[in-house]
């Protein structure tokens, strides 16, 4: 068809819209591949760095874990305040997260892009939920070892 039309008149380019729209899915689905593969990037350099700021304040645990412990906390009553605490944490972590992570992309898409923004409420419910729990995990993870030890042992040695 698109032949009888060079033919006809030999001024005239024509272009394959399929193969044009197929090279362009091509290229938008590996831009998708690229930014998925740099968020997992992000997020596991996140809980890296997550990781390191619990074992970074694992002596302060133990010390307020040995206190409370003297004091007649049991370990089921500070375990809960630390699920309390990393619970709250990831959750206020994840609403400034989803803060700042909208606005950025809505400026992005507006003023770069140039189209609107399109809010999608379950992938921002799975991500700041994932995170919460990730910070949960890591946090319980990290006071494992301030729940287990004996007061005495601790106040012998300090």
């Amino acid at each position: 068809m698109y032949m009888a039309v060079t033919d006809r008149f030999p001024n005239i380019s024509t272009v394959r819209v399929k193969d044009a729209i197929q090279q362009v899915q091509d290229l938008l689905s590996s831009l998708a591949e690229g930014v998925s593969a740099a968020s997992l990037v992000t997020i596991l350099a996140g809980l890296l760095v997550l990781a390191g700021a619990i074992a970074a304040g694992a002596r302060a645990r133990l010390y307020d874990a040995t206190i409370l412990k003297v004091l007649g906390a049991t370990r089921a009553r500070i375990a809960l305040v630390y699920v309390m605490e990393y619970g709250i944490l990831g959750a206020a972590t994840g609403a400034i997260a989803l803060l700042a992570g909208t606005v950025a992309a809505w400026m992005i898409a507006f003023f770069i892009l140039d189209v609107p923004l399109t809010f999608d409420l379950r992938a921002v419910l799975v991500t700041v939920a994932g995170g919460a729990a990730a910070t949960l995990f890591f946090g319980l993870l990290g006071a494992l070892g301030a729940l287990r030890a004996k007061p005495a042992r601790r106040l012998r040695a300090a």
